[in-house]
């Protein structure tokens, strides 16, 4: 069950209630009250833009799985005396989240899946699924600020392990109806290259990063992520300190962004990475 609900619909206060309520909704229903009731197995979650529901569970029990997950969408208890414990395990979460070094997002593809013919599930979906209530139409729309050459924000955190990482991050508009061009996928090949030339071999020989790496996150079904990570592998090493020695590698990659800018993409990269399956 995908909700087209997140994170980012989160009123300033509380914030954290879309991942609250996905937490709060799997605390039985009207019909089967108890939590967790025959087995199986679920792991829903709650990214920015959309909540994704989903379970696996015996064959012979998907039927009985699909009306006991559909109870929770018709008729959900959100039990009082589980709140205070539900708060606690998103706090939890949430904390466990600030010990590590990179949050990646998880692409999960939601749908039902069984040996039973697409028929016959669909049919059990449309069954089962048809009771839940339609609620007021909501038209969300977040937009990517840009453009990338506007000032940004820079925030400085104190590092558990003992390494030095410069982490550049923007917001691009999703790039998913051009998705044959590959364009963030080109992107983050150039400006991760290590060859002769490339951002990464220069701040190796000055002795700034011991690696280099660029790539997108999917943020969102209207947006993404674009972020480029700077890091070496011992803080007593790093020879850069101080805030202008750090504006300066950023004004470097900016340099580099707008060298890309300045040439048309070119189609022997695009074939290349075509060819290598990336």
């Amino acid at each position: 069950m995908w909700v087209g609900i997140g994170s980012f619909s989160d009123p300033p206060e509380p914030q954290g209630l879309a991942h609250f309520l996905e937490h709060m909704l799997f605390m039985g229903s009207t019909e089967f009250p108890d939590e967790n009731e025959h087995g199986g197995w679920s792991n829903p979650y709650a990214e920015v833009e959309h909540t994704c529901y989903h379970f696996e569970v015996k064959q012979e029990f998907l039927k009985g799985a699909l009306t006991r997950i559909c109870g929770l969408f018709v008729s959900p208890l959100v039990k009082n005396e589980a709140m205070e414990r539900e708060v606690q395990a998103v706090d939890s979460e949430f904390n466990q989240v600030l010990q590590n070094g990179a949050c990646h997002l998880e692409q999960l593809q939601c749908h039902t899946a069984s040996t039973e013919s697409l028929d016959v599930i669909e049919n059990w979906v449309l069954e089962l699924f048809g009771k839940v209530k339609e609620g007021p139409p909501v038209n969300l729309e977040f937009k990517a600020e840009g453009p990338i050459w506007k000032a940004g924000k820079l925030y400085r955190l104190g590092a558990v392990k003992d390494v030095r990482i410069l982490h550049l991050t923007w917001t691009l508009p999703c790039p998913r109806q051009d998705y044959l061009k590959k364009s963030e996928e080109y992107l983050s090949h150039l400006l991760g290259h290590e060859g002769r030339g490339s951002l990464h071999s220069y701040f190796k020989v000055k002795g700034w990063a011991t690696s280099l790496a660029a790539g997108v996150g999917d943020g969102g079904m209207h947006h993404f992520f674009f972020g480029l990570c700077l890091s070496h592998g011992h803080s007593s090493h790093w020879p850069v300190s101080g805030l202008d020695k750090i504006f300066y590698i950023i004004g470097l990659v900016y340099q580099y962004i707008n060298l890309l800018h300045q040439v048309s993409p070119q189609q022997w990269i695009f074939k290349e990475l075509q060819d290598t399956g990336i």
